[in-house]
């Protein structure tokens, strides 16, 4: 795998990882918080599995839904 590969795949685990946290904190659902980025569940767990590369749109909407801060996903 290639350098810019891996480390894309390593920022996808992390933001993931922080989304799982986050959704939990706030009590949501993967079908709550996937209805409101117009995702499925499904893709929701793919975004926390770091298996799929969440927007910066979509990233900022559940930040602003779920009173985070965009700058825990980036820091």
């Amino acid at each position: 795998m290639e350098q810019p590969q891996q480390e894309l795949v390593a920022i996808n685990i992390i933001i993931g990882c922080k989304l799982r946290e986050v959704r939990l904190s706030a009590r949501f659902t993967e079908q709550e918080l996937g209805f409101i980025i117009n995702v499925s569940a499904q893709r929701i767990r793919q975004y926390e599995a770091g298996e799929a590369s969440i927007t910066l749109a979509e990233l900022g909407i559940i930040c602003r839904e779920l009173g985070a801060d965009v700058g825990y996903f980036v820091g």
